[in-house]
């Protein structure tokens, strides 16, 4: 399973989470990610960001916003089969 380093803009804590699935819309990337490489766990959609010319690496934050969880989310849940996302 593909991993990804996540590092807090707020905090610069570090979390390595393992990608679901990945998916393209209107030219932004989003993954479906996880703490936990195997069992059931608490999942977090995270959206590409643009790097600049001299940054290569892709950076990711998480997506907060209540409206762009639920449609991104409900995109994941047709993608995949058997899985629920839910958010508070």
């Amino acid at each position: 399973m593909e991993k990804v380093l996540f590092i807090d803009p707020d905090t610069n804590e570090k979390d390595t989470f393992f990608v679901l699935a990945d998916l393209r819309l209107n030219e932004i990337s989003y993954l479906l990610v996880t703490g936990e490489e195997e069992d059931d766990g608490e999942a977090f959609i995270l959206r590409e960001m643009p790097g600049d010319e001299e940054d290569e690496e892709a950076s990711y934050e998480m997506v907060e916003d209540e409206e762009e969880l639920s449609l991104i989310g409900s995109l994941f849940m047709e993608d995949l089969d058997g899985i629920t996302i839910e958010h508070d």
